[in-house]
């Protein structure tokens, strides 16, 4: 679970970097580094009305955000886009993602990014 500023929790899916998803599937995604055992770090939050096109464009600019993990929350009909756009906003105001707080570029150095950001952006693993 991923909670938002708001207090809304969200839940995601874990999986490896370069997972695929089907077509035309909407959703919310999470690039994060896993900073410690069962411990990750949100680098970059989006939402996307095809995860698996957006996810390869990500792919394609060679992992620019030095990720290990992505987290999806498949969202379909219930909220649409601008249920998507909430939750993406949510997310990014309470853990401030460092690539999109710090100005990330390609290019620079991870390790950077993880020291820069707040003490609270860790989230447990439930066992």
């Amino acid at each position: 679970m991923w909670p938002g500023r708001s207090g809304q929790q969200y839940c995601y899916g874990i999986y490896p970097r370069h997972w695929r998803f089907g077509p035309w599937q909407p959703g919310n995604y999470i690039y994060a580094v896993e900073s410690a055992p069962s411990k990750l770090l949100p680098l970059y939050i989006g939402q996307t009305d095809d995860l698996d096109r957006r996810l390869m464009e990500h792919d394609s600019e060679s992992n620019p955000f030095g990720a290990t993990h992505l987290c999806a929350h498949f969202n379909y009909y219930e909220y649409g886009a601008l249920g998507r756009l909430a939750e993406e906003r949510d997310l990014i105001e309470l853990w401030q993602p460092g690539c999109k707080r710090i100005g990330f570029h390609e290019g620079s150095d991870p390790n950077r990014i993880r020291t820069q950001l707040p003490e609270f952006a860790v989230w447990r693993r439930s066992a």
